[in-house]
């Protein structure tokens, strides 16, 4: 059995990565700008549908949970 191992090669010396431009930091922000927009108008109609919605559910809640109950309660039990 042969343990011997060649040596291992020279990692190669790349050049450094060129950094991002000005110009091309300012449309990757405005690129994503224009897609939140996108994505705020197209979500606003479910928004108010998921509010309406979340207020009938609280609103119901507050009318059988709440008062009711206190209408409930603060009677006498009869024998």
């Amino acid at each position: 059995m042969d343990l011997y191992q060649p040596p291992r090669p020279e990692k190669p010396d790349f050049e450094p990565k060129p950094a991002g431009s000005f110009l091309w930091w300012l449309i990757v922000a405005f690129s994503g700008l224009l897609l939140l927009a996108v994505v705020a108008f197209l979500a606003t109609p479910v928004l108010w549908v998921a509010f309406a919605i979340a207020l009938i559910i609280a609103l119901q809640y507050l009318l059988w949970g709440w008062w009711f109950e206190r209408i409930y309660r603060s009677q006498p039990p009869e024998e």
